[in-house]
């Protein structure tokens, strides 16, 4: 298991008296969802985001007692615009807070009415595996006879600061962007034919990388070529990948749904799956040459068969490795 992490450090300044100015202060954190699990590698990620909170001296520099609060708001509003692709009720994950250092407390959503009594805090957030955007709120109270300088008061009378950050989990470009893109709609070469998981939109649904899409189509041309079928695409990835709960309850199953680099096939008519369906066999191996690092590396569940970049479902349905993408660059305070 690997743990990346990324840290904030807040270094408070104060002074007896000077000014003080009004308004949150905001930072955006990009992080990949915390488990990138997929059939083509492992790529489980523990991801924290760690912040060190303390207060000190503007004039010398020693710390000082300031008390602070911090709590995980919840989904950046409004919840529908930038949930990843989930559009259903139930608690979308927000990932839990801990101190963990000079103390140790938590998990919790917030921790309430603590102070930094002269010493420097560290408080980890746990990123979830679901994308979607997720606020949290620190209010660092400076001590009474003391003024905030810098950065800015959120109350205007220089007694406290908000620090609101909103952390964009999900597949993300370095200005935020999605990595994934949707498989184009229209296609005399495949259909789009989803079982489950209604509450998912459909152009949710099948988003991918750039080479795994282009894979599957050049896949699906060369099945219908040889079947006159087009082929029966069932998921592949959400926008910004991470879990994708097929039952809507932000839980397993589909484990393996997380990076936009697989797709499940419907099987074309019954007693035919990813052993005996010759056709799409030899169209992916066109297409995609079978290589070492395509087979399946983590433990298949009971139930499941396993054949080069074929992962047989026990629904007969098949499973694609499409593509095969490098983890994410480990983060320098890993």
């Amino acid at each position: 298991m690997i743990t990346r992490s990324l840290a904030a450090v807040l270094t408070i300044g104060l002074v007896h008296a000077g000014p003080a100015w009004s308004g949150e202060i905001h930072e955006t954190v990009q992080k990949f969802p915390s488990d990138l699990s997929t059939p083509v590698g492992p790529q489980s990620n523990t991801v924290q985001k760690f912040t060190s909170i303390a207060c000190y001296d503007a004039r010398n520099g020693t710390l000082q007692d300031c008390g602070f609060d911090m709590t995980v708001v919840g989904l950046t509003p409004p919840p529908d615009a930038d949930n990843g692709g989930h559009n259903h009720t139930g608690t979308h994950p927000t990932g839990d807070l801990s101190i963990v250092d000079p103390i140790v407390a938590g998990p919790s959503k917030s921790l309430l009415g603590l102070q930094t009594a002269f010493d420097i805090f560290v408080v980890s957030h746990e990123i979830p595996e679901v994308s979607g955007n997720v606020d949290t709120l620190l209010n660092l109270r400076v001590p009474p006879g003391w003024h905030t300088v810098s950065p800015e008061s959120c109350d205007g009378g220089g007694t406290s600061w908000c620090f609101r950050t909103t952390i964009k989990i999900g597949l993300l470009d370095p200005m935020g962007n999605p990595l994934l893109m949707s498989l184009p709609d229209i296609s005399p070469f495949y259909e789009k034919h989803r079982n489950g998981a209604p509450d998912h939109q459909d152009e949710d649904a099948y988003s991918g990388t750039i080479d795994a899409n282009f894979n599957l189509i050049e896949i699906a041309e060369e099945y219908s070529n040889m079947t006159a079928l087009p082929l029966s695409i069932n998921d592949m990835s959400l926008p910004k990948g991470g879990l994708f709960d097929i039952k809507s309850n932000y839980a397993l199953p589909h484990t393996w749904h997380r990076t936009g680099q697989s797709a499940d096939i419907n099987k074309p008519a019954a007693g035919i799956n990813c052993r005996n369906d010759y056709d799409l066999i030899v169209a992916v191996n066109f297409v995609m040459p079978a290589e070492s690092r395509s087979f399946y590396t983590p433990k298949i569940p009971k139930g499941f068969s396993r054949s080069g970049r074929f992962l047989c479902e026990p629904t007969g349905n098949i499973h694609i490795d499409l593509d095969v993408i490098p983890p994410p660059p480990p983060s320098p305070f890993q």
